[in-house]
């Protein structure tokens, strides 16, 4: 889509960033096409040096495409997020393999009215296979900004919207973090602010070999652990000795489960 032609359509104050390593063009155009949808008001496609022959393919549809200076996938979207403009009131993040859900921003955005010191809202998620058949849908609420704190981290950061004041007031993404940077994010926002829970599904997750989470786990809790440990949580101490056993028992099954499903959805087509 020309981005001229949908100049009066837009939300000019939501800002976007797709990070890209350039290698999942059909999935990256499928994720494009539904910020289209939500009429985004500024895309912005953060992509490596070498990967410039996507330009062509994507250039009337997005606002902006940049390098990325090869400081990781954090490194990739706070640059992403210091190109957007200052008109930008509310942005996000997502995976050139992930999607939103029709409505997402308009619901997101009313949302923000409905209160006082809201800095972030999230929705419900779900999870696709690489052909986009939903696998599982991720439930857990509200009660996922209470379990961060000292368990797994369930908020879909696809999934959700963010005040620009709010991210630029704590801080940029840590870059020294691989995988939980949106965790430390979170824990940084909810100490200033409200994040809100909307009972909708906002977005959805494409779950399959090659996502970080399905890639290293256990990576993930050990940054876990190091990100409530930077923020101070008085829950970490439980987080250590109870919960995380048990929140590695979580993530294994968890992805046994999404994995065995992923098998079952696609025998039966």
């Amino acid at each position: 889509m020309d981005v001229s032609s949908r100049t009066n359509q837009r939300y000019f104050n939501v800002g976007y960033v797709v990070p890209t390593l350039g290698k999942r063009l059909d999935f990256l155009k499928i994720c494009l096409n539904s910020l289209h949808i939500n009429k985004v008001g500024f895309i912005v496609v953060v992509r490596p040096v070498d990967a410039g022959w996507i330009d062509s393919e994507i250039r009337d549809s997005v606002d902006l495409i940049i390098d990325d200076k090869g400081h990781g996938l954090a490194g990739a979207i706070n640059t992403g997020i210091n190109s957007l403009p200052v008109s930008v009131s509310f942005l996000n993040w997502i995976g050139d393999d992930d999607f939103l859900q029709p409505d997402s921003i308009s619901s997101a955005l009313n949302w923000f009215s409905t209160g006082k010191n809201i800095v972030a809202v999230f929705g419900r998620c779900s999870y696709v296979d690489a052909k986009g058949r939903e696998i599982w849908e991720n439930k857990y609420g509200r009660f996922a900004t209470t379990l961060m704190k000292f368990g797994p981290f369930l908020i879909p950061q696809p999934g959700s919207l963010i005040r620009s004041e709010a991210f630029k007031s704590v801080g940029l993404l840590d870059e020294e973090l691989q995988m939980t940077f949106d965790l430390d994010l979170f824990l940084r926002l909810e100490k200033i602010g409200k994040i809100e829970f909307l009972d909708q599904k906002l977005a959805s997750y494409r779950w399959h070999t090659f996502t970080l989470t399905a890639e290293n786990p256990k990576l993930s809790l050990l940054e876990g652990r190091k990100v409530k440990l930077k923020n101070g949580e008085a829950a970490m101490k439980i987080f250590v000795f109870v919960v995380n056993p048990l929140a590695k028992l979580v993530i294994r099954n968890g992805k046994r489960y999404i994995e065995a499903r992923s098998r079952v959805r696609a025998k039966r087509r």
